[in-house]
C-alpha cells in the first residue's frame, strides 16, 4: 500500500506480525530490486509488528485450515460487534484464545501459535493488525 505495508503475506498472521521469516524468504526479498528494479515505496522491504500488514490485506499463505478458520472467525467477530472500535483488546484476545488452534498439526509447519499471555508487545502488535485488517462491511459474495 502507500505506506509500504504488504497485502500478500507468505506466512500466517502471527508469524508475519512477529517478523520471524525464513532465511530463503529474506534472501529473496533482498534480491527483488535486482530482478524488478528499485521500488521507491520500499514494497520489497519485509516489515513486522504493527506495520507489517496493509488494511487492504488480501491473503496469508502457508496457513492450515484451522488457523484460516480462526482468523475468519476473529474478523467476523469484529464485524459483528460493529467494528474494531467496539471491541476491547482484552475481549479480542480472549476470543482469539478461544478459537485459535493450539496443536502443531492444526497450525502447520510454517505458522506459529498465538503468543503466550506474558508477551504483551507481540499481543499489542497482533491485536492492532487484526483490528486494522478487519472488514467494515459484510462480504456479500462474488
Amino acid at each position: 500500500d502507500e505506506l509500504g505495508r504488504h497485502v500478500f503475506h507468505a506466512y500466517g498472521i502471527v508469524r508475519t506480525v512477529k517478523g520471524d521469516f525464513d532465511s530463503w524468504y529474506i534472501s529473496k526479498h533482498e534480491t527483488l530490486n535486482e530482478i524488478w528494479g528499485e521500488d521507491e515505496k520500499f514494497h520489497y522491504e519485509l516489515k513486522s509488528g504493527k506495520e507489517c500488514c496493509s488494511p487492504q490485506t488480501i491473503s496469508f499463505h502457508y496457513v492450515e485450515f484451522a488457523e484460516t478458520m480462526a482468523l475468519h472467525a476473529t474478523l467476523q467477530k469484529i464485524l459483528n460487534v460493529g467494528g474494531p472500535s467496539n471491541i476491547s483488546n482484552d475481549e479480542l484476545q480472549k476470543f482469539m484464545l478461544s478459537v485459535w488452534p493450539t496443536e502443531k498439526r492444526d497450525i502447520g509447519g510454517y505458522s506459529h501459535n498465538l503468543p503466550p499471555l506474558g508477551k504483551e508487545d507481540i499481543w499489542d502488535d497482533l491485536l492492532h493488525v487484526v483490528k486494522s485488517i478487519a472488514p467494515t462491511v459484510p462480504f456479500t459474495g462474488c
